[in-house]
């Protein structure tokens, strides 16, 4: 069972401690927001868990971003059946912060089509989230680096697009609402990265080996590259721009 309670931060509006059974809601934020952040923080409780130390790279990628699409897949649905049963005000306020989700997602009701596929595949489409989840998969690598016992580092646990639409795009029943081909979960938006994120993976990789004499995470030629505006960072020829990034410090 969960347990709910409430804290007064301001850097979001919820989160979900799986160790902890627990559900925490900032009172920062108002009613409207808190209804279906507790939609989407429920959704992560009956979600799998990540091993970041030892999953590779690419099934991090995937299985953090397929998580986040689900829960908002979940909680649009949610909010709008509220909306149906004459609550309005939750599903407008996710409308105007998720509309790059709620728009496939009412089109598709329109077409009679699968909704909830449609809202999952519209998280993928805000170029914000995307940029914020390669900071978070950076930061989570600096995590790692904190401590000092590297030999639990093997970044070796891979999966497949089937086994992440069977184990988080879980409807009713058990049955998986992902009626795509899922080996695009492997593959374009659903697991792509910026150069500037490569380029950290690499370095990471390479500093990893040289420092531990430990072999690097072979899924990262398996991550697809996207396309960026911004100048790539080279991290082999600025040694004061891999210094930062690598002393930069995540707070937990």
């Amino acid at each position: 069972l969960l347990a709910i309670d409430f804290v007064k931060t301001t850097g979001t509006s919820g989160t979900c401690n799986n160790s902890e059974k627990t559900i925490s809601l900032s009172l920062m934020f108002p009613d409207n927001t808190l209804v279906g952040t507790l939609t989407h923080e429920a959704r992560h409780a009956g979600q799998p868990t990540l091993d970041y130390a030892e999953d590779s790279l690419k099934k991090q990628i995937m299985m953090s971003r397929a998580k986040e699409a689900d829960a908002q897949s979940i909680a649009c649905m949610t909010l709008f059946e509220l909306k149906q049963k004459g609550d309005e005000a939750p599903y407008k306020k996710f409308s105007k912060i998720d509309a790059h989700i709620v728009k496939p997602f009412e089109k598709s009701i329109e077409e009679g089509r699968n909704s909830k596929l449609a809202a999952f595949n519209g998280w993928y489409d805000s170029k914000a989230i995307t940029n914020a989840y390669d900071n978070y998969q950076i930061q989570v690598l600096q995590s790692l680096e904190d401590n000092k016992d590297f030999n639990k580092f093997t970044f070796d646990g891979n999966i497949t697009g089937k086994e992440i639409a069977d184990s988080i795009c879980v409807d009713k029943g058990g049955k998986s609402y992902f009626t795509d081909d899922s080996k695009t979960i492997e593959k374009g938006k659903f697991s792509s990265v910026s150069q500037e994120t490569m380029d950290f993976y690499k370095f990471y990789m390479s500093k990893r080996a040289k420092k531990h004499c430990l072999e690097p995470d072979k899924s990262i030629n398996e991550i697809p590259v996207r396309q960026s505006k911004q100048k790539n960072a080279c991290y082999d020829k600025d040694e004061a721009l891999r210094n930062k990034i690598m002393n930069f410090k995540v707070s937990r």
